[in-house]
């Protein structure tokens, strides 16, 4: 387990350059428009984001967010990742009036900027397992969206649900990218993660993934209009970029024991605890 990494990026990209996680999913959003380049100024885009999880320091944690963002209301963000089988993202406060992240330093629509914040928390969690030599893959079926929904006193909850399976070497997912719109379809960002996926199909991306709230839209495009979150994912493989890090026998948490085997002694044979070795 990596328990000295701490949850906090403000400097994210000295730790792209230092840790080499993030500098796909960071040019990305640079290229459109989402994110600014700490170098080119405020005049270029906005990047409030910062993040602490206080409890203990491993990827898997709860951590409750806190973000010194420019605005009234000051939202909230809860990750829930203690749990390697899945990802949980809930925002909590007021829709607009806060610059988190954008490329314009527009505040008119913070609770959809949080979905930029998904995207930069799950790759990170994404390349944290795999550096573990944990890989896992994305349950399509159970991803959802939930909300926006008002919870009153001008505030409004926004839950965003990611489980993972486990997998191999050969369908894992380490790369998530998204594009997607607050009360409209996002359809040029579909068009572009349709042409981007096509070009990531000899790394596992399977096409694009759309998701809307209300659900029962997502499955008709003529439909998209009609929902109030319309998101498109897509999602691919990059061992080698994520730091992967196969682990064999002498990493994991397994018994060792001496045994004697055609009457000669072996030592230190790992052994799964379930199994029962017979007494000579």
């Amino acid at each position: 387990m990596n328990s000295g990494r701490i949850l906090n990026f403000n400097s994210w990209k000295i730790k792209a350059l230092n840790e080499n996680i993030e500098d796909e999913v960071v040019q990305d959003q640079l290229a459109q428009g989402e994110l600014m380049d700490p170098d080119m100024g405020p005049s270029k885009g906005c990047d409030n984001w910062s993040s602490t999880v206080t409890t203990a320091n491993t990827p898997y944690q709860t951590g409750v967010v806190s973000s010194v963002w420019n605005g009234s209301g000051k939202p909230k963000i809860t990750i829930d990742k203690a749990d390697k089988d899945g990802f949980v993202l809930t925002y909590s406060g007021a829709p607009s009036g806060s610059i988190l992240i954008h490329g314009k330093c527009g505040g008119g629509d913070t609770i959809h900027q949080a979905c930029i914040v998904l995207e930069r928390e799950l790759n990170k969690h994404f390349k944290w397992l795999a550096k573990d030599g944990i890989l896992v893959k994305p349950d399509h079926s159970g991803i959802k969206l939930d909300g926006p929904v008002s919870e009153g006193a001008g505030k409004m909850r926004l839950t965003m649900t990611i489980p993972l399976l486990p997998a191999t070497e050969a369908d894992a997912i380490t790369n998530f990218k998204r594009r997607g719109g607050w009360g409209h379809p996002q359809l040029a960002g579909f068009g572009e993660m349709k042409t981007e996926a096509s070009t990531k199909s000899s790394k596992g991306c399977d096409g694009v993934h759309t998701y809307t709230y209300p659900s029962q839209y997502q499955s008709d495009q003529s439909q998209w209009s009609k929902a109030k979150l319309t998101e498109h994912f897509i999602f691919w493989r990059d061992l080698a970029g994520s730091g992967y890090v196969k682990k064999d026998a002498t990493d994991l948490d397994i018994p060792k024991v001496n045994v004697d085997i055609d009457n000669t002694r072996v030592d230190n044979i790992y052994v799964a605890p379930t199994i029962d070795l017979p007494k000579n």
